[in-house]
Order: structure tokens, then sequence, then C-alpha cells
């Protein structure tokens, strides 16, 4: 499967192949469905601990779906304090079936970093 940036979605490239053995035509299936995910950190004594436990493998995932056009933007939520306190990350999935599939597998969700999830439709503007 080949990765294409269409119009700022990210599309899969599909062949369909004529019975006729004519030359194939291409499609392009956007992916259209945008969320914002909302990640509040726990704020127990050991919270920070776990943070930075899972950080690579959240890091890593983050950069492989980047990679792949499925996180458009991801950053961390800081307080007054400059301290970190959460997470927001902008997704580019087909629906949000795949991003629950995404999720089940996020270090920040497994380790216990983040307390509390808001999940939302979001539009990315075409600035």
């Amino acid at each position: 499967m080949n990765k294409i940036i269409f119009n700022g979605n990210y599309c899969r490239e599909t062949k369909f192949y004529s019975v006729l053995s004519l030359p194939c035509s291409k499609i392009f299936i956007c992916f259209i469905m945008q969320f914002v995910l909302i990640g509040y950190d726990a704020k127990d004594a050991k919270a920070l601990d776990r943070r930075m436990a899972a950080r690579p493998a959240h890091v890593e995932m983050a950069k492989k779906l980047k990679s792949e056009g499925r996180v458009v933007h991801a950053g961390a939520m800081l307080g007054d304090d400059t301290q970190m306190i959460g997470s927001v990350v902008v997704y580019n999935v087909e629906n949000r079936a795949e991003l629950d599939l995404i999720l089940q597998k996020e270090p920040y969700l497994l380790g216990g970093v983040w307390e509390k999830t808001i999940i939302k439709p979001f539009k990315v503007a075409d600035l």
C-alpha cells in the first residue's frame, strides 16, 4: 500500500484492474475523520515516574503514526509552572473504530499515565 498526502488528508492508493487486462486505474481513498485526544495526567506521587517510563514507547508510537499520516500534531500540555500535566494528540483516521484500535496500544493509557481522556471529532483548519 502506498501512502499519499492528498489535500491535507491521509490517503491510501488503491488499484483496480480491468478484467480485459487494460491498464489499471487508480483511486484515492482519503481518511477524512480527525479526532483530538486530550489526556490529563494522573496526579499521584508516582505519576511523573509512570510518564517518564512510558514516554519512549509513546514517542516511538507517535512518530510511527505520524509517518503513516495518522497523527497530525501532538504535544505535552503544560501547567502554569511549565510542568507536564497531559497531552494533546490530533489523529487523522478512517473512523472512530480505527482510533479505538490505535488507543488499545497507547503506552500512556496502558501505563496509567493518563487518568482522564477526552476524545472529540476535530477539524484541522486549512491555514
